[in-house]
């Protein structure tokens, strides 16, 4: 992903990437600690019908297979790797040192840098790498490493942007540490059809999900993703017992990337327009106000144009190429969607505004979005979500936000599906890089 980021370079910003093990992408003067020689990995893609002995495949997946061991599973990532479990990537002096590399690099260009630098946005993925390993005839020290990753975001200031990339998790045990440790600190997450529906669920109950559909309804995944969004901005959620303590934040942006559409939502600040948001934005930097940028909507901008290049992506990086030929692509999305598929319990789904034609007259009618093939591109507002219908009492016509009321923007894109996978491997690391480059550009440029 640090890669990806880089290689996207526009007018901004300072990215600090921790996954378990990070050599390839660190330079020599990172200081990043010796491993042992890596492992191989070795990666089978299939599609959907294709036989292996007697097994067939029931949908198009993969199997990363790692130390070369012959086996076939339809549907999880088999891990044999010794550093990744262990969270290699983060030890004692990581940021130190990435503030000493970003001052020396600011030095060297005369710009002059009176505080130590922080990152803009920290990404956090591969935790999947540390689910279910065994560790044998050695502590398990995942739990421990869980904790001083939550304890190293809790030391981010307030204004460095987090991101967490979900994978699939089996292990519920595991999962649910990875909620209460790491969730709570997070801005921003990045997920696929598979992933989604498990944290809903861990959220929800506290348990995974055993199978989700290959190709989901986007009403069912819009929901899906409120309901992840009510229950990572409610402070008094049980499951996660540190929510309103030391370093916890508001969770303001999810990444839904499936085969067949991206989806992004974010929170924005309601009144006044952009002059408002400036000003807003200018009272932040000068120290005039307490609040985060991402508590008041200030953050994530150009929601459309990031959800765009998401979808892109998909498809250069499937297809394993940097044109789009349209004779290899195919839409999976349907003609249209509707916006929820419960309006009883999201009942703030049918109070948006934007791109779809809201019928104020008819509040049980649940709004339906029209594929448009010369403007593909879709997005609206609505309420934020919450865990109770009570949002109903502010969504009268009377009701006049107050200067800090915000909502949630939602941007769908199609996405042109290739028809000749070349690659699947690290496609969610790369849609997600794409649309954090487009949307943590220069303040100044929103």
């Amino acid at each position: 992903m640090q890669m990806v980021l880089n290689s996207l370079q526009t007018t901004f910003s300072s990215y600090l990437v921790v996954f378990p093990i990070s050599a390839i992408t660190a330079p020599p003067a990172f200081g990043l600690p010796e491993v042992p020689e890596e492992d191989v990995h070795l990666i089978l893609e299939y599609d959907a019908g294709e036989r292996w002995g007697t097994l067939v495949a029931p949908r198009a997946n993969r199997l990363s297979n790692i130390s070369i061991i012959s086996c076939l599973f339809l549907r999880y990532i088999i891990i044999r790797d010794q550093e990744s479990p262990r969270l290699s990537g983060l030890w004692p002096g990581l940021l130190e040192t990435w503030q000493t590399l970003v001052s020396g690099a600011g030095a060297a260009t005369g710009s002059n840098i009176d505080k130590p630098p922080y990152p803009d946005l920290v990404v956090i993925g591969g935790l999947q790498l540390m689910d279910n390993w065994g560790f044998r005839n050695v502590p398990d020290i995942r739990s421990a490493r869980l904790a001083e990753l939550g304890m190293f975001l809790c030391k981010l200031p307030s204004e460095t942007l987090v991101h967490f990339e979900m994978a699939s998790f089996v292990n519920q045990v595991f999962a649910n540490e990875m909620l209460r440790r790491i969730l709570p600190h997070v801005d921003s997450i990045g997920l696929n059809e598979q992933e989604l529906p498990n944290l809903a669920s861990l959220l929800s109950n506290g348990t995974i999900t055993s199978i989700s559909s290959a190709y989901p309804r986007a009403a069912h995944m819009l929901d899906a993703m409120r309901t992840v969004w009510a229950f990572l901005n409610d402070p008094s959620l049980p499951r996660v017992s540190s929510a309103s303590g030391p370093g916890w934040r508001r969770l303001s942006r999810i990444h839904l990337h499936t085969i067949a559409h991206q989806l992004i939502m974010v929170r924005r600040h309601v009144r006044g327009g952009a002059f408002a948001r400036k000003q807003l934005d200018a009272m932040i930097d000068s120290g005039g106000m307490s609040a985060r940028r991402t508590d008041i909507g200030l953050a994530w901008p150009f929601n459309r144009a990031a959800v765009a290049k998401a979808s892109l992506i998909a498809n250069r990086h499937t297809c394993a190429s940097s044109a789009i030929d349209p004779v290899r692509t195919r839409l999976l999305m349907d003609d249209s969607f509707a916006v929820t598929a419960d309006p009883q319990r999201w009942r703030s789904a049918l109070h948006g505004a934007g791109d779809i034609g809201w019928d104020k007259r008819t509040p049980d009618h649940v709004p339906r979005i029209h594929f448009n093939a010369t403007d593909p591109v879709t997005c609206w507002s609505e309420p934020e979500p919450d865990l109770t219908n009570t949002e109903e009492s502010r969504l009268s016509e009377y009701f006049t936000p107050s200067r800090f009321e915000t909502q949630i923007e939602v941007c769908v894109a199609p996405v042109l599906v290739c028809s000749e996978v070349r690659q699947t491997v690290g496609a969610g690391d790369n849609i997600s890089a794409g649309a954090l480059r487009v949307q943590t550009t220069a303040r100044s440029s929103g």
